[in-house]
């Protein structure tokens, strides 16, 4: 649900993306290109990713300071803290 509405949200506001996942982890990589391995990963928008990490916090959503670091989600968060989560993910998306 979660991957699902961050990938609707970045083709909303015209930006390519890829994001891996797997079970509850995740990561979203400022690229275009799939992110398959660490020489992948570094060809990702780092600068970007910075300022929408600042964004998000703005939103009151916290993510790891990097893109080589894995997001998680847990029984804990509920449908409306996701739904809440990929509605940040947007402004965020659009204002960085």
């Amino acid at each position: 649900m979660l991957v699902k509405g961050l990938r609707e949200v970045a083709a909303d506001v015209g930006l390519k993306v890829h994001i891996n996942s797997v079970g509850s982890m995740f990561q979203m990589f400022l690229s275009e290109e799939p992110v398959i391995d660490y020489a992948s990963a570094k060809k990702s928008d780092s600068k970007r990713f910075m300022e929408f990490h600042r964004a998000l916090l703005q939103h009151g959503v916290f993510v790891p300071p990097s893109q080589f670091e894995t997001c998680f989600i847990s029984a804990a968060h509920s449908d409306r803290d996701l739904k809440e989560t990929v509605e940040a993910y947007g402004q965020a998306l659009e204002s960085s």
